[in-house]
């Protein structure tokens, strides 16, 4: 999908590292932050020899609101 999502709340020390979900039928978007998938993304791009600024994951997918109409 590649949406852009506008985020209004402190991030702290994450690195840049967001995971989102976004729902295909309604739209709603959720940001999240998992340490043990930021490890994991920095250890693969290490391997590679690259150096990332950013990491956007997107899940998409129907959100538990509108898998239950």
């Amino acid at each position: 999908m590649n949406a852009y999502a506008l985020c209004s709340h402190e991030h702290g020390d994450t690195d840049g590292h967001a995971v989102f979900t976004i729902c295909t039928q309604c739209g709603h978007a959720t940001e999240l932050h998992e340490p043990e998938l930021d490890r994991l993304l920095s250890r693969l791009a290490c391997e590679q020899q690259f150096s990332t600024r950013a990491t956007m994951v997107e899940l998409s997918g129907v959100c538990k609101d509108c898998a239950n109409d």
